[in-house]
């Protein structure tokens, strides 16, 4: 999931720029990337909905990735301190 929120904000910056703002929504796992996304870089995100969604994954994932690696992700894409 922490992939699958970087790749958003890299879509976004390719569709619309760098620095845009929009929308995130997403069904179960997409409802807890779109989570990830609006916690990671709240300064871009409008609205948020989240559809049957536990929430962002707060545990590591099954390749031992976890949210905790979103702060590195988000200097690398650009998007502030992290």
């Amino acid at each position: 999931a922490v992939d699958f929120a970087a790749d958003a904000i890299y879509a976004a910056n390719e569709l619309w720029g760098e620095g845009c703002h929009f929308n995130v929504a997403g069904h179960s796992l997409g409802g807890g990337v779109a989570l990830m996304v609006a916690g990671a870089w709240p300064d871009r995100i409008r609205r948020v909905a989240a559809i049957e969604s536990a929430g962002a994954l707060a545990g590591p994932a099954a390749d031992g990735r976890s949210s905790a690696a979103l702060p590195q992700r988000r200097r690398r894409i650009g998007g502030g301190p992290g």
